[in-house]
């Protein structure tokens, strides 16, 4: 049962891929085989774990305007509301964060206090690099599996550097202190089940094809309408990009300078992102 709980969970909440999926448990039963090889186990319970076809996935649609208006109205911007499952401040700044980033939620909620720096006047979260067929390397402390990703005026704008210095003030070590992991060590699993029932019920945004990685599809087309390069735009997003592209893996990539030049160049326009000031439980 342990084993079909991994497997859903590497299905249901970190969305890999069934092939992915399928590797992961075909290693994991060499490693029981092994076991029982030298007389650990009796049994390999990682044998004959069925793992479902790749289906066709459903394309991640980007949200309307007035949808992320919506979003940036609703009580937990608006009256500072804050619900249990949205883990406090968690529920405010990673859907902003993520409309300004491109990231995914766990790059996001995983941060520390001490991952938001300044160099040179310029404002930025050290984000750590990770497969996405891979959750095992979030993990990853050594120096070079980060990036740097400035903060868009507008987050700054909206008071996350005033959230941080209070966590620093208060002596907290991470970002989110309310985002706890889970057995398997993700931040994020919990936090968005809740994010996608507010959505549903609460802002009433319920195609199924709008999630919080809608906010994604939004950066990269605001990457497109600023006439970011690709190459920038992937840099900013936290992706490989193409593996043909010549010249890719050669250099030191992008100044901090550049990918804030960039950065800036993002807008949503008509889109109105509040002041962040009060909250409540409720």
């Amino acid at each position: 049962m342990d084993v079909i709980a991994y497997r859903d969970h590497l299905l249901d909440v970190c969305k890999r891929d069934p092939k992915t999926v399928d590797t992961k448990i075909t290693l994991l039963s060499a490693v029981f085989g092994a076991a029982i090889g030298d007389g650990k186990l009796p049994a390999n319970p990682a044998a004959r774990i069925r793992i479902p076809k790749s289906k066709t996935k459903r394309k991640r649609l980007p949200f309307e305007t007035r949808e992320l208006q919506m979003i940036f109205n609703s009580p937990i911007y608006t009256e500072g509301l804050r619900m249990k499952g949205g883990k406090g401040e968690a529920a405010v700044w990673l859907p902003l964060l993520s409309l300004f980033s491109g990231n995914r939620e766990e790059e996001l909620g995983q941060l520390r206090v001490w991952d938001v720096c300044c160099q040179n006047d310029i404002w930025y979260l050290n984000i750590l690099e990770t497969d996405e067929d891979n959750e095992a390397d979030t993990k990853l402390k050594n120096s070079s599996s980060w990036r740097k990703l400035p903060l868009h005026p507008k987050v700054i704008e909206a008071g996350f550097l005033r959230y941080v210095e209070r966590l620093k003030e208060a002596g907290y070590v991470r970002l989110f202190p309310e985002l706890t992991p889970d057995k398997y060590d993700i931040f994020t699993s919990s936090w968005s089940k809740w994010f996608h029932r507010y959505l549903r019920n609460r802002i009433k945004i319920t195609s199924r094809l709008k999630v919080f990685h809608s906010t994604s599809h939004n950066f990269r087309d605001a990457c497109r309408e600023a006439g970011l390069d690709e190459e920038i735009a992937d840099k900013l997003m936290g992706h490989k990009g193409s593996s043909d592209a010549a010249g890719r893996g050669y250099g030191k990539g992008f100044s901090l300078e550049k990918l804030k030049e960039a950065m800036d160049k993002i807008t949503y326009p008509g889109l109105e992102i509040p002041i962040i000031e009060t909250e409540q439980e409720g």
